[in-house]
């Protein structure tokens, strides 16, 4: 290596290079700013450690080498150097530097092993809670009830607990259209890009589980243009999930009595408004394959669309997307 270039010196580059090379010729400046491809320099690495052979370290138990390692002599001169055991790598001058390859091998298996067993176990309690309530919910009733009915197997759907939790973010407060003494109601976004209202429950009353299906099979099949539709419903979380499609422009109540809205619909358009609703009863109550009466019509229970049109008719309370009342 050279060391100390003296200002006027020509030399103007330092560099390692074996004590035996004088091949200066093969290096110039010129090549090297030119950015030209050069000859390498033969640069050698060749330490040792103390100045005594591995007998004698050992010998006065200085030496350094450490466990699952072995000591080697220099071949120039005094000293040694340490290498991890065959079989282990790492650090020799270390304390429990040299691993061994295959218990590292080994215990990353084991970590795997166990992750994958954990996952499989928790899968499974997940499952069968998600079974549980299934059958707590009336699940294996719905099922009958949906492919012995003909007609309903298409049109009432079963969605999963996962299928809402991912379109609602996990039932994110930023996600509520509504709520009230008897549940929430969420905006949610389908895998397939469509957009629902999804009633959540706050509490489910395990005696009237069969009406509660009978419910759900009736008004899966209801199909008019003023009667909000019934998508399906999850029964594999504590409480059922009703899937509603959903309504854009809030409830007429809003339309009405919120400062800065009622301008908005004109006469004609309450008096369309309505007509629609009138409609939906008339449908019903005489049209439906079973008479349902809904006994709770009022402004906040009637959902308009982006038109002011009456799409949905609702009870129970603002926001919700409840079943209507059989008679």
């Amino acid at each position: 290596m050279t060391w100390g270039i003296s200002p006027n010196s020509s030399c103007g580059i330092a560099f390692l290079a074996d004590k035996n090379f004088n091949r200066f010729d093969m290096f110039t400046v010129s090549n090297y700013y030119n950015g030209q491809a050069v000859h390498g320099v033969p640069v050698v690495l060749d330490w040792a450690v103390g100045n005594t052979s591995c007998h004698q370290a050992a010998t006065t138990e200085s030496c350094a080498c450490k466990q699952n390692s072995n000591c080697i002599d220099t071949s120039h001169g005094l000293g040694y150097q340490c290498q991890c055991s065959p079989g282990y790598h790492g650090n020799p001058y270390l304390p429990n530097g040299c691993q061994g390859v295959g218990i590292v091998a080994g215990i990353l298996l084991l970590i795997a092993i166990g992750f994958w067993l954990y996952r499989l176990l928790n899968k499974r309690k997940r499952d069968q809670l998600k079974h549980k309530f299934f059958k707590r919910n009336g699940g294996l009733l719905l099922q009958q009830q949906i492919f012995s009915t003909e007609g309903n197997a298409e049109k009432t759907k079963l969605y999963s607990k996962e299928d809402l939790e991912k379109a609602t973010d996990n039932f994110n407060a930023s996600r509520v259209l509504g709520k009230g003494g008897l549940g929430t109601v969420y905006k949610g976004m389908l895998s397939d890009g469509s957009i629902v209202a999804v009633k959540k429950s706050n509490i489910v009353d395990e005696n009237q589980v069969a009406q509660f299906i009978n419910e759900v099979v009736i008004l899966s099949q209801i199909n008019h243009g003023n009667i909000v539709k019934l998508l399906g419903c999850c029964l594999q979380t504590d409480v059922p999930l009703l899937v509603y499609e959903y309504v854009s422009n809030g409830t007429l109540s809003h339309h009405l009595h919120d400062k800065g809205s009622a301008s908005k619909i004109s006469w004609n358009k309450r008096l369309q408004i309505v007509g629609e609703i009138a409609e939906a009863l008339a449908y019903l109550h005489s049209y439906a394959s079973t008479a349902i009466f809904h006994r709770d019509i009022k402004s906040t229970n009637i959902l308009l669309d982006e038109n002011y049109r009456a799409v949905g008719l609702t009870s129970d309370f603002q926001g919700q997307y409840p079943l209507t009342r059989l008679i």
